[in-house]
């Protein structure tokens, strides 16, 4: 019982650290994405708001720098994480991001929910924005499943899917007061953190997580125009003709894909698919040790 509870303690202690890591990582990126956040233009002003994520990754590495017992943890970025190649973050990542959220809206733009029109090519802004989102989806992802997901695994060693849940609701929960948020789109989001950590329970692939995140992120709101967690980017290469929205089981306007059925079935069917080629894989590694 004593156990349970100091393993209980320990847990908040490190949501409360999490909570540090961001809240004091946006205060220094916020310092770092000073000239984005001051530009004349309204495009760079809203990348700086992505840019400035970059805090969170300083903060968050800084700390486990410094406390020693954390350090083990920094090499799950490298080499120490098996699955961290080429091969698997291309063939993970990139469908289960940027292909799931391309599916999705297609299937409202074909059910006539949505519709886009070409708005420009700006390569300087492109290039900037395939950084800022990166580093902003890279940040939460260092958060959940790089910091806390490790952290619940080694509190909870006999439970393998603990990390998963836990981390995959505390990222819901930091999408609570975003704009337009309902129950539907919150479940959702918490869909989304367990195909992500399932990344890392399967494949030992934190980078995947990262692309998965940020192709999600990047094609939803700066290639399609349409909106990120409810957020409309300032930028995007095509634009929503909001007018001609509409509610469905594929759109939803306030919140965007994510606050959809269709955004529901699609991560399933990902993680589905994660789990099918994930235990698979541990199938053979097992098979390779006997």
């Amino acid at each position: 019982m004593k156990e349970n509870v100091i393993k209980c303690l320990k847990f908040l202690a490190y949501i409360a650290l999490a909570e540090v890591f961001i809240r004091v990582g946006r205060i220094v990126g916020e310092y770092i994405a000073y000239p984005l956040y001051h530009a004349n233009n309204e495009a760079l002003q809203f990348a700086g708001i992505y840019f400035a994520f970059i805090g969170i990754w300083i903060v968050a590495i800084a700390y486990c720098l410094i406390v020693k017992n954390n350090r083990k943890y920094l090499s799950l970025l490298g080499k120490g994480g098996k699955g961290n190649n080429v091969k698997t973050i291309l063939t993970l990542g990139l469908p289960c991001g940027l292909g799931a959220n391309l599916l999705a809206a297609l299937i409202a733009m074909a059910h006539g929910d949505i519709h886009l029109y070409f708005a420009e090519i700006n390569v300087p802004l492109i290039l900037l924005f395939i950084i800022s989102v990166a580093i902003q989806s890279g940040a939460e992802e260092l958060i959940c499943r790089w910091f806390l997901y490790q952290k619940t695994k080694d509190l909870f060693p006999k439970y393998a899917l603990t990390p998963v849940i836990i981390t995959a609701v505390y990222f819901s929960a930091e999408h609570l007061l975003n704009p337009g948020v309902t129950v539907l789109s919150l479940s959702n989001i918490v869909l989304f953190g367990i195909l992500f950590a399932l990344m890392i329970y399967y494949f030992d692939c934190f980078w995947a997580c990262v692309l998965a995140h940020t192709g999600w992120n990047f094609c939803q709101s700066i290639l399609l125009g349409l909106p990120n967690s409810g957020i409309v980017s300032a930028y995007s290469i095509f634009r929503l003709d909001a007018a001609s929205a509409s509610n469905s089981f594929a759109y939803n306007t306030d919140f965007g894909i994510e606050g959809t059925v269709i955004s529901s079935v699609v991560v399933v069917i990902s993680i589905v698919v994660v789990v099918i080629f994930g235990r698979k894989k541990k199938a053979r590694e097992a098979a390779a040790l006997n």
